[in-house]
């Protein structure tokens, strides 16, 4: 049985910590998971959502932004409604 899950990042201005996270996120034993990253940028100014973009994850990803900071409520609400897992 393969379970569904997700993994909501939550990011303002995070360019660093996408750094460190996403490498880890690959290296994750995903035998019985379906996977997916679901990361919701929160009207960053450092290009965050590029970086995210641009990094090759083994895992489905899905991305969304907000075109200004609108908090960590907003931004919850909003990957948890992308989120399939």
């Amino acid at each position: 049985m393969k379970f569904n899950v997700s993994i909501i990042i939550i990011g303002y201005n995070s360019l660093n910590t996408l750094k460190q996270l996403l490498p880890s996120l690959g290296s994750l034993n995903t035998q019985n998971v379906n996977l997916e990253i679901v990361y919701v940028d929160d009207g960053s100014k450092d290009n965050s959502i590029d970086f995210f973009k641009s990094y090759s994850l083994k895992h489905k990803t899905i991305c969304c932004q907000f075109s200004k900071n609108k908090g960590r409520v907003h931004a919850t609400a909003m990957g948890i409604e992308q989120a399939n897992g």
